[in-house]
């Protein structure tokens, strides 16, 4: 792939998730009289939103141009910030949700097909893993300097629609970006004639008829789902330890860093199931030490599980991919963050209905008992089939 297009698409990504609400938009919602078990409703809907228009999204991706996918994407999530902007009521963030779920929507499967057929194109698909991990450097750059800038905002008693006003211009920027990326090469079209209903039949039989894909999935539905729900509540849980809301701030942006350092780490080392299954334990380990810690020790922890998490992300998407053909890449790629915004979708609900009663700490003990629970069940059972086999 030419260096002028990875800067482009790397730029892109970047504007696309400088952001600067997004650290304090739970704090936004608060202020707005958004109570904390409505703000568990309003990410329900959100990944709601993003469950339904998953798997349509995805097969589009794959019958037409992935570049115009991943503009609209843009768009898309740009207006939902001027959504919030002109109604800031549960309804109009609610709005604003669910737009910005069509968006992920968009983005999720078609990003990683677009990477991957331009390095295909070069006969490069195997540095797949380098690429992918640098864009997703610069997405978390982007967040961290999105964290970095908010606090320093919000120490100036700048308000929060000044920071909903600068998204929607980086939001802009990264489109205007995008439309320079060229569009990759590809030399086997998806067969037209094929029908919806058939084509997601295929694409199920493909999935579970491989073991090693279903175990992909089922890591990165839980591991996605769960530590993204709980990702959502962090300000607040930082705030109810007593932590100054322009260090809510900083620690946010430290996070984000951890997630850019993960992301290039994982882009430079080879995955396997093991190493995938021993950074999903110990990621259900680290979230039970969220649940049970609290001061400058919690955030060191959520820090070190932001860090395997994103590695843990990358290798799996990347497995995702290799295994994947062009004719079902972004479609086998929605179905998995399908997966994930159905178990985020499920966590929100229960999340929702432990915060009437419990105090929020009760959200990251679950999550991480679960995580835990699964990876070991599937170490069990990958040693089962490894027998098996053997034998």
């Amino acid at each position: 792939m030419k260096k002028n297009t990875s800067y482009i698409i790397n730029s892109s990504r970047f504007f696309g998730d400088f952001t600067p609400i997004v650290p304090y938009m739970a704090l936004f919602f608060l202020q707005k009289d958004i109570t904390v078990s409505n703000i568990s409703l309003l990410f329900f809907v959100w990944a709601l939103s993003v469950l339904v228009f998953e798997i349509p999204t995805g097969i589009l991706a794959d019958k037409i141009n992935k570049k115009t996918i991943l503009i609209a994407s843009r768009i898309i999530k740009l207006f939902c910030f001027c959504v919030w902007l002109i109604s800031p009521t549960f309804i109009g963030f609610a709005i604003g949700f669910i737009l910005w779920g069509l968006a992920s929507a968009l983005d999720s499967g078609a990003f990683q097909a677009f990477l991957y057929d331009h390095l295909h194109s070069y006969n490069a698909h195997d540095l797949f893993s380098k690429h992918y991990g640098t864009a997703s450097s610069w997405s978390f750059i982007g967040l961290l300097f999105s964290a970095i800038i908010a606090a320093v905002l919000i120490h100036f008693h700048w308000s929060y629609n000044a920071l909903l006003v600068i998204s929607i211009l980086s939001l802009s920027a990264s489109t205007a970006l995008f439309l320079l990326a060229p569009r990759p090469v590809v030399n086997s079209p998806q067969d037209e004639k094929e029908s919806l209903f058939l084509n997601i039949q295929n694409n199920l039989r493909f999935v579970w008829t491989n073991n090693a894909l279903l175990t992909i999935f089922i890591i990165g539905m839980t591991t996605g789902g769960l530590k993204g729900a709980l990702e959502e509540y962090y300000p607040l849980l930082l705030e109810t330890g007593g932590v100054a809301l322009s260090l809510i701030g900083m620690s946010i942006a430290g996070f984000e860093l951890m997630k850019s350092l993960g992301s290039f780490i994982a882009g430079r080392v080879r995955y396997t199931n093991t190493s995938q299954l021993l950074l999903f334990g110990t990621i259900g380990i680290l979230m039970l030490g969220i649940g049970t810690t609290h001061g400058m020790i919690l955030i060191v922890i959520i820090a070190i599980l932001t860090l395997f998490d994103a590695v843990l992300w990358i290798l799996n998407d990347t497995a995702l991919q290799d295994i994947s053909t062009h004719r079902n890449r972004a479609t086998i790629a929605s179905y998995k963050n399908f997966g994930v915004e159905l178990v985020a979708l499920t966590a929100f609900f229960t999340f929702n209905i432990a915060t009437k009663t419990r105090p929020l700490s009760i959200i990251y003990i679950l999550g991480g008992i679960s995580i835990f629970v699964i990876s070991i069940v599937l170490a069990i059972s990958n040693r089962k089939r490894i027998i098996h086999q053997t034998n």
